[in-house]
């Protein structure tokens, strides 16, 4: 079936990047109502579409410049760069390129450049800020903002027994795993929140959750 191929995923995921861009421009004409909001929602099921198509066949670089240019457009530094390397191996492995992925890869050069920037002046501050014993998720949510999710990723990762008690944390780290395309663990990590949360008054772990059930539903 289509929907079982490296194919049908790419083309929901890139169904679901279209869907997100007009249903934001519909949001944005109606009063109180966030523009982003629905753009965000399709781009976390985008990611899991894309990462769905690269693990049924892994050498497919249209499914890799579909994912560069998603992280590329919602400003995902770390991530684009990733995928940007990951398309470089394949051209590395003699993988036959069309004329527009071909092209693409000045732009990837390009990219990297840019990037790259950003991305070292936010691990130098990292490093400064951790080491200087400020609270890690309020260091991971700086790299963050600044796009830099496996620089958030990393943080939140590198502490011990990560936040069993801090649920935002928690919450935060589960958002993080889906947008690097790492949906099962996310689900697991959904999964403890709500455990954790239903003996507290904290309801923040229900859209980590409804985001989850998103993806899985591809």
């Amino acid at each position: 079936m289509l929907f079982r191929s490296s194919l049908g995923y790419r083309m929901l995921g890139s169904t679901y990047e279209v869907l997100g861009i007009l249903e934001a421009r519909v949001a944005r004409g109606y009063p109180g109502v966030a523009g982003a909001a629905p753009e965000n929602r399709r781009f976390f099921q985008a990611v899991a579409a894309y990462h769905q198509a690269i693990i049924i066949e892994p050498n497919d670089p249209d499914t890799l410049q579909n994912l560069i240019g998603l992280y590329v457009r919602m400003q995902k530094r770390d991530l684009a760069l990733r995928e940007i390397d990951r398309f470089a191996e394949l051209s590395d492995q003699n993988v036959t390129l069309g004329d527009g992925l071909a092209a693409a890869k000045d732009q990837h050069e390009t990219i990297s450049l840019e990037f790259a920037d950003t991305i070292d002046r936010v691990e130098v501050e990292i490093e400064r800020r951790l080491e200087a014993g400020e609270n890690p998720l309020g260091v991971a949510m700086l790299a963050y903002r600044a796009g830099c999710v496996l620089k958030a990723l990393s943080v939140m990762e590198g502490i011990d027994q990560l936040a069993v008690q801090d649920l935002d944390a928690q919450r935060w780290h589960a958002l993080f795993l889906l947008e690097a395309g790492r949906s099962e663990e996310a689900y697991v990590k959904v999964g403890q929140l709500e455990g954790a949360a239903r003996q507290t008054w904290y309801n923040q772990w229900r859209n980590p959750a409804a985001l989850v059930s998103l993806t899985n539903a591809n």
